[in-house]
């Protein structure tokens, strides 16, 4: 089984009889080959290659984790920024500041270094907090009837092994019974699950 690149019975093994904890081994490309390849560009700017842009926002009760990459052929992909705006009060709350500060991340155009303008074509909103996904379904619905260009999508990693990226189902809500509607479906939306799993082993 570890041939075939089982190694669940190793990790038990080494964490619980060795009481160390188990590292990956593979082909991965070392610190120092790591450092030797980046690219020395300025944040904010998408490099030369960059052909788009997606958003991608983990939400914490005091603060929101805002990433931004640029894409470009062959999958090749550029962190353009990531930042981390307070929230003034909580971030539970829609009125916060901090969601105006979100839009102003998330909606203005990046100018490359190709003179290129690109904007966020897609964007991912963690709403897998039960203390915050009522904010993020409201911001998530508005912000698809003002940005009906732009992918705006609420998701959450999924709790069993899924494919990286899966379609929400069709689940109709039933009338006579609105209380078994999730949040969620309340506000018109479906939620995306990302498969962390299989996400982590192709990165």
């Amino acid at each position: 089984a570890y041939r075939q690149g089982d190694q669940s019975k190793l990790i038990v093994h080494v964490n619980s009889k060795e009481g160390r904890p188990y590292e990956f081994k593979g082909d991965q490309a070392n610190r120092d080959a790591l450092e030797a390849a980046a690219l020395d560009y300025p944040e904010g700017q998408p490099p030369s290659g960059a052909l788009d842009l997606v958003g991608a926002v983990d939400v914490q009760n005091n603060r929101l984790s805002v990433l931004i990459r640029a894409y470009g052929r062959e999958q090749e992909s550029w962190l353009v920024t990531w930042t981390e705006p307070a929230a003034a009060v909580h971030v539970h709350n829609i009125d916060d500041p901090v969601w105006e500060e979100l839009d102003r991340l998330l909606f203005r155009p990046y100018l490359s270094a190709d003179g290129i303008a690109l904007h966020v074509s897609a964007i991912t909103l963690d709403s897998s907090d039960g203390n915050t996904n009522a904010a993020v379904y409201a911001w998530v619905a508005s912000r698809q009837r003002q940005h009906p260009g732009v992918q705006i999508m609420a998701g959450k990693g999924a709790s069993v092994d899924r494919e990286v990226f899966t379609l929400p189902s069709a689940k109709p809500i039933d009338p006579r019974n609105p209380k078994r509607a999730s949040k969620a479906d309340r506000w018109g939306l479906k939620v995306y699950e990302v498969g962390t799993w299989k996400a982590k082993d192709h990165l």
